[in-house]
């Protein structure tokens, strides 16, 4: 099928750099500034704590004892939600990049007033079905064990979770999606921008605890599907939703690991064999597994059919 430019790309192309190779290495000089400032206030608070841990007698030196205990610091609510929280410096700072560096109008990434609502609220229920289903396949493998509701839940931080998945779904979309993807869109073909913001989301993800290259296929899967389904509607409202609605379910809904790293403030209590990472991903979470992969191609297809009607209603 056919697939038009959408306009957010003929927006984008007043970019003043056209070469692919030197986009992409803006990009990650980009990158590398936003992930030093997304680093700033979450370092800052577990500095201390880590420094305590290596001036201890416990500490043994940089092995995996000392990376168990990191993480372990990192998953704290407190330094989490920090982490979450602070990525909002990549919307930030995509915005000023695209705004004002390649004069691109806030249109060019997606950013729509008309269907902002309605097309955020259908991503949240696209999220939330779409890892659903993972869930779902997984437990009717048995490869997923959900084993009751959490009776310890703190709703009050349960929904500052949600918020800060808002928050992180909606930067990574601005990054790879509004900022990556348009950028190249707008100076050359479709696939490329689709493929090449798909390709540096997922190695954006490859030293989380527990990747394997079944689980950066998916990413790469995920990423693909997020950016069809941007082009498809136009703006980047419905995939910060999609993201952040199916990132939240995994975590702090399902209490599965979200790529590497989890939560103890989960409203179900699961549990995942290893015996089946296979299916479930093991330590990298669901979206290290085959259900990922099989739920991601449904997504697709439904997705593709759905483009199909709309060009067809187009057509009459």
């Amino acid at each position: 099928m056919n697939i038009p430019k959408p306009d957010m790309f003929k927006e984008a192309e007043s970019a003043r750099v056209k070469n692919i190779f030197l986009q992409i290495i803006i990009f990650y000089a980009v990158f590398l500034v936003i992930s030093i400032a997304e680093s700033i206030v979450p370092s800052a608070m577990m500095i201390p704590e880590l420094m305590d841990y290596i001036m201890s007698d416990e500490f043994t030196g940089v092995n995996q004892k000392y990376m168990n205990f990191v993480m372990e610091v990192q998953a704290r609510p407190s330094n989490m939600l920090a982490t979450l929280f602070s990525t909002v410096f990549g919307t930030v700072l995509s915005i000023i990049y695209c705004r004002f560096i390649e004069k691109r109008s806030l249109g060019s990434m997606g950013m729509r007033k008309k269907k902002a609502v309605s097309s955020y609220l259908a991503g949240m229920l696209v999220g939330f079905l779409m890892f659903s289903g993972v869930v779902l396949l997984n437990v009717i493998s048995g490869a997923v064990r959900i084993e009751g509701i959490n009776p310890d839940l703190n709703i009050g931080l349960f929904l500052i979770y949600l918020c800060a998945w808002l928050v992180q779904g909606m930067s990574e979309e601005f990054i790879f999606r509004g900022f990556l993807m348009n950028s190249i869109g707008g100076k050359h073909n479709i696939i490329s921008a689709v493929l090449i913001s798909a390709g540096a989301f997922s190695l954006a993800h490859i030293l989380n605890p527990g990747a394997t290259p079944l689980a950066l296929f998916n990413i790469f899967l995920f990423g693909v599907f997020m950016s069809v389904y941007m082009i498809c509607f136009d703006n980047i409202w419905g995939v910060s939703a999609i993201h952040s609605l199916w990132n939240f379910s995994q975590g702090n809904l399902f209490g599965i690991s979200v790529s590497g790293t989890g939560s103890d403030e989960t409203f179900f209590i699961t549990s995942s064999p290893e015996s089946k990472a296979i299916l479930n991903g093991g330590a990298f979470g669901a979206e290290g597994g085959i259900s990922s992969t099989v739920i991601l191609f449904i997504a697709f297809i439904i997705l593709f059919l759905y483009m199909f009607k709309a060009k067809k209603n187009d057509r009459k």
